[in-house]
């Protein structure tokens, strides 16, 4: 294993069969962990709130030894569902010992918009945005935010 390397696994989405993307992601998992010391987990918003317990253990006995980040999905247009969304994402943090979460800064700044007073309850860092959006695709744009550095 190259402790220098990650990988997340989006990279892999669009070619694996997504409407059983859980236990595609599982078995890709399995496959990477002899190649790498990090992953990034990819799940939608439809994804993690259809995570029970049983893919949970199965997630937690093969990311055994790996050091793991979560890309959170983009956020509901509705705030009733944001917060039963944040309150899962919270379970899979803790009991996959995720070390941080990844939020694209556009999607955290809708997310303040919706609800100026959420409060995630795990630690995030911010990406910038992808390409096909409009602004926070730089560095300098993200310094806007005033947040701490962890």
């Amino acid at each position: 294993m190259n402790p220098l390397i990650g990988v997340s696994t989006q990279c892999l989405y669009y070619w694996a069969d997504q409407s059983k993307w859980m236990s595609e992601q599982l078995r890709l998992i399995d496959i990477l962990r002899t190649h790498v010391s990090r992953l990034e987990l990819h799940f939608g918003a439809r994804d993690i709130l259809a995570l029970d317990a049983s893919f949970l253990e199965q997630y937690a006995q093969s990311l055994r030894g790996l050091t793991c980040s979560l890309h959170l999905p983009n956020f509901p247009d509705t705030t009733e569902n944001i917060q039963p969304l944040i309150n899962k994402i919270g379970e899979i943090v803790e009991r996959l010992s995720i070390e941080y979460c990844v939020l694209h800064a556009d999607e955290y700044v809708k997310l303040k918009l919706k609800m100026p007073d959420v409060v995630l309850g795990f630690q995030f860092g911010l990406e910038n945005s992808d390409i096909r959006k409009f602004g926070f695709q730089h560095l300098r744009d993200l310094g806007m935010f005033n947040l701490p550095v962890i």
